[in-house]
């Protein structure tokens, strides 16, 4: 990933993205938090099923839009994380990163049991 791009993720707290719908086609944009570990980008999802994972199960090429230090489109794929001992090690990283009461290490295996994540990757 480009490194202003990186360095602008790694100030901001949101972005918004766009995946393509895995049953209309269509464009879905949404705003989303994204967390920066290791100079890599993930974005989480705690509970639940999320559309915008569903529609990267279906196309994994999205649109990553910056839109607080930075203003620009980058266009991304995802790596989703199945891997059992990465989303381990990741979730409690996402985890403290809210810096919030309701979000607590009391429920990571359900977060890393149901939960989902994705890194983004250069395209």
């Amino acid at each position: 990933m480009d490194a202003n791009v990186l360095k602008a993720l790694e100030h901001d707290k949101l972005v918004d993205f766009t995946t393509t719908g895995r049953k209309s086609g269509q464009a879905r944009k949404l705003e989303i938090r994204h967390h920066v570990f290791d100079g890599k980008v993930y974005i989480a999802g705690l509970k639940g099923l999320k559309g915008w994972y569903a529609n990267l199960v279906g196309d994994a090429n999205f649109t990553l839009h910056l839109k607080q230090s930075m203003q620009v489109d980058v266009p991304v794929k995802a790596r989703l994380i199945t891997d059992g001992a990465e989303r381990r090690m990741l979730f409690p990283l996402v985890i403290e990163s809210y810096a919030s009461n309701e979000l607590t290490m009391e429920h990571i295996d359900e977060y890393i049991e149901s939960g989902h994540i994705i890194e983004v990757q250069a395209r």
